[in-house]
C-alpha cells in the first residue's frame, strides 16, 4: 500500500520549514523502506481548478496514507476536493490522514472549522513536535486521546555533528582564547526571539562577573513584531533598534557581543562546533519546537533555553546539558517574560562547567541525536504509522473561539486595558498556559 506526501515543491520562505519538510520526508523514507511512496505538489499559487485536478490524481493513486508535511497552504481546499471524489465512488477506501502540526496551527482557526465536516469522514492523526505543543493542540481536539501524537521535527546528522577538528580550526580563525567561553544564538533576529533582551542581559552578565565570555548572534533581521498584540515595525526598524541599544551599552563589554549575519548550513556547523553553549531566550507564540536549538544540541552543545513551548522538550533529565529558564506572562507590558536572575545563574554555571572541562561533547551529541535526529525518530514514526487510526470526531469550542478572535479588527488574543495599552485576553491565557513553565 502506498503513502503520499503533500507539500509545496516551491520551498517555504521560512528557512526552518524548508528543513523540517525535507527531514520529515527522509524519516518516512527510512520507516517505509521498500514501500511505494508518492509526492504531490500543493502550493499557494495553485488555482481551485489545479487543486481539484491534484485531488483527482491523489484519489486515482489509491493511496492508504496521506501525509501532510508542510505548513502552507492550508490543507482545507485539497481535502474538500478529495472528499468529493470519495462521495462519487462510495466503494473506494479513504486513506488515513497524518497531519504534522506546525507552529502556525493557531493562526488558521476559521480554515480548520470549514474543514471539520469533511475531515470527520477520514481517519486522522495529528502529530506534534513537542510535549507542550501536544498539550496545546489537545485543547482543540475531541479525540485527543487516540488521534494525537508527538514526534520531534528531526535533525539531519549529516549536516550537524560534532568535530574536534572543525572546532579547533574555527576557534583559531576567530581568535578565541583557550579559556574563553563562547555563547551562540542562531535563528531569526527578531522581537519574537527576544534577541535585544538577550544582548542587554548578556552585557549585564559580563559587567557583574567581569567575564571575558563572548556572545555570537547569527541570523537574518525581520520586522514581524508581535501581531498578537498589535506591535508592528517598519522595514529595518528592528535592526536599527538593535544597533541603537547595543551602542548605548558600555563599550568595554558590548565588544564581546558580535553579530555574524545570516549563515548558511555549512557555516552554522562551523560555529556550532566553535561555540561552548547555545542560548535562546525566545518566547515566540509559535515556538512549537525550534530547529536552531535542535541542530545546535545535536552537535553536542549544552544549551540555555527558555522553559517555554517546544523548547521545554529539549531538556532530557540532567543528561544532555540543557538548562531551562522559567517563564511567565508579564501582565504589565503584555509579553512573555523569562526570569532574568535564573538566566544570570545559568550563564555563570555554564561558564564554570565549561572551564572545568566537565563537558563531553560527543556524549551530549549522542544523547541528543538519539532523541532528535532522523535515525533516532524512525522507531517513533513507525509506532505512529502502525497505531490504530480513528475517525476524526471534530474540534472543541476552543476552535470556534479561536476563529472568532481572528475575525476581529483588533489584534487577536488581546483586549484594550487603556486606549494605548493592550493585554492578553482570557482565551490567550487559557490556551498558552500550556507553553508556560510548570
Amino acid at each position: 500500500m502506498s503513502t503520499a506526501f503533500i507539500y509545496s515543491f516551491k520551498e517555504s520562505n521560512w528557512k526552518s520549514c524548508q528543513v523540517i519538510t525535507r527531514n520529515l520526508i527522509e524519516t518516512y523514507n527510512i520507516a517505509l523502506k521498500n514501500q511505494k511512496t508518492l509526492h504531490f505538489n500543493y502550493n499557494d499559487e495553485m488555482t481551485s481548478y489545479e487543486i481539484l485536478n491534484r485531488a483527482e490524481e491523489i484519489f486515482k493513486s489509491k493511496i492508504r496514507t496521506l501525509v501532510i508535511v508542510d505548513h502552507k497552504p492550508h490543507v482545507g481546499p485539497l481535502i474538500r476536493f478529495l472528499d468529493s471524489f470519495y462521495l462519487e465512488n462510495k466503494t473506494a477506501v479513504r486513506p488515513q490522514v497524518i497531519l504534522h502540526v506546525f507552529g502556525d496551527f493557531t493562526l488558521f482557526g476559521e480554515q480548520w472549522l470549514k474543514l471539520e465536516p469533511f475531515l470527520k469522514k477520514f481517519e486522522v492523526k495529528f502529530v506534534c513536535a513537542s510535549d507542550n505543543q501536544k498539550r496545546l493542540v489537545a485543547k482543540f481536539l475531541k479525540n485527543k486521546d487516540i488521534g494525537l501524537f508527538k514526534m520531534p521535527f528531526p535533525v539531519n546528522m549529516n549536516d550537524f555533528y560534532y568535530s574536534e577538528k572543525i572546532r579547533n580550526v574555527q576557534r583559531e580563525k576567530n581568535q578565541i582564547a583557550g579559556n574563553q567561553v563562547v555563547f551562540l544564538y542562531t535563528g531569526r533576529m527578531s522581537l519574537q526571539k527576544k534577541v535585544i533582551e538577550l544582548a542587554v542581559d548578556f552585557n549585564h552578565f559580563l559587567k557583574i562577573t567581569n567575564s571575558n565570555a563572548v556572545l555570537y548572534l547569527a541570523g537574518e533581521f525581520d520586522d514581524l513584531g508581535n501581531p498578537f498584540t498589535g506591535i508592528f515595525y517598519q522595514n529595518g526598524e528592528y535592526c536599527q533598534k538593535y544597533i541603537n541599544i547595543l551602542e548605548s551599552l558600555d563599550p568595554e563589554y558590548h565588544k564581546n557581543i558580535k553579530y555574524l549575519g545570516n549563515l548558511n548550513k555549512e557555516e552554522l556547523l562551523q560555529y556550532y562546533n566553535m561555540a561552548d553553549c547555545y542560548i535562546s531566550m525566545s518566547t515566540h507564540n509559535d515556538e512549537d519546537y525550534g530547529m536552531s536549538p535542535a541542530e545546535a544540541i545535536c552537535t553536542g552543545l549544552p544549551s540555555i533555553l527558555t522553559d517555554w513551548a517546544g523548547y521545554s522538550s529539549f531538556k532530557i533529565g540532567d543528561t544532555n546539558g540543557c538548562t531551562l529558564v522559567p517563564t511567565k506572562i508579564n501582565t504589565e507590558n503584555n509579553s512573555i517574560a523569562y526570569a532574568r536572575p535564573a538566566l544570570f545563574k545559568s550563564l555563570i554555571k555554564n561558564v564554570e562547567v565549561i572551564k572545568s572541562f566537565q563537558l563531553n561533547r560527543e556524549k551530549i551529541s549522542k544523547i541528543n541525536s538519539d532523541n532528535f535526529s532522523i535515525s533516532g525518530n524512525v522507531v517513533v514514526l513507525k509506532e505512529i504509522l502502525n497505531s490504530k487510526p480513528e475517525k476524526f470526531k471534530g474540534f472543541t469550542l476552543y476552535m470556534t473561539e479561536l476563529a472568532a478572535v481572528f475575525r476581529k479588527k483588533t489584534p487577536p488574543f488581546s483586549i484594550y486595558k487603556t486606549v494605548t495599552t493592550i493585554n492578553y485576553n482570557k482565551l490567550y491565557t487559557k490556551l498558552y498556559d500550556s507553553y508556560l513553565s510548570k
